[in-house]
């Protein structure tokens, strides 16, 4: 069996053939950018998701008055003689000199 297809209409397939090979590319391409900027969105989302747990973590430790605080400090080991409690007015002393330390934590403008 045989078709007979006039030049004309050879030239037009071809010409779409082409127009479908660059439309592929340009999908391909865009895939490509979708699936990176996807991996960057997952990327983004995770730190996220870890900042939010090292945030709730510190938080969870968190209360309402500094005899609580010190109370809680010495439950989760801190030995009294290794760790110091904050004096209102006072300075911090620096991280480095305590081994514990218990300290007001402002949250918006408040301690």
């Amino acid at each position: 069996m045989y078709r007979i297809v006039r030049s004309a209409a050879y030239a037009a397939l071809l010409a779409d053939l082409d127009q479908a090979r660059a439309g592929l590319e340009q999908a391909r391409t865009a895939l490509v950018h979708a699936r990176a900027e996807a991996e960057t969105a997952t990327d983004s989302a995770i730190r996220a998701e870890d900042t939010a747990e090292t945030l709730y973590a510190a938080l969870g430790r968190a209360t309402a008055t500094a005899a609580r605080a010190e109370a809680a400090a010495e439950a989760e080991g801190a030995p009294p003689d290794g760790w110091t409690a904050h004096t209102p007015g006072a300075a911090l002393p620096p991280a480095a000199e305590v081994i514990w330390r218990v300290q007001p934590l402002s949250l918006g403008g408040t301690t």
